[in-house]
């Protein structure tokens, strides 16, 4: 039985960057932030122009994978990126970091009165008639 090779698939132009569908989904902001380890490093990078992962390392009481697993979360969302210098690498925060997060919590609290808890009236109103007990 002979096989077929199999053609390649066809490489991108688009960076998975452009293409991540969570990259504008303000969840997985919150979610990068949602550990205080991760707050603590977006803080740190966001007042110098960067750092190792060994200074980011020194700088908490974590051991280094640890803080590579949180670094890597952060990259993950787009909110840190990881720039090559020679042997060694350097984390910064993305120059969209700052605009992402302010138009994730904007986007909390910036819905029209016409939306407000529409969605959450009617699955309350349908969670009070399924959970009474006279709707036997």
């Amino acid at each position: 039985m002979t096989t077929r090779p199999t053609a390649a698939p066809e490489a991108s132009p688009l960076s998975c960057r452009d293409t991540d569908p969570s990259r504008d989904d303000p969840a997985a902001v919150f979610k990068a932030l949602a550990h205080p380890v991760r707050v603590e490093i977006v803080s740190a990078l966001a007042c110098c122009a960067g750092a190792c992962c060994g200074d980011i390392v020194r700088g908490l009481p974590l051991a280094q994978s640890t803080v590579s697993q949180h670094l890597s979360v952060l990259r993950a969302a787009g909110l840190v990126v990881m720039r090559d210098e020679g042997r060694s690498c350097r984390y910064v925060l993305a120059d969209d970091a700052r605009a992402r997060i302010e138009t994730a919590i904007a986007g909390l609290f910036g819905r029209g009165e016409q939306d407000c808890l529409h969605p959450l009236q009617v699955n309350a109103q349908a969670r009070s008639r399924a959970c009474r007990k006279d709707n036997a």
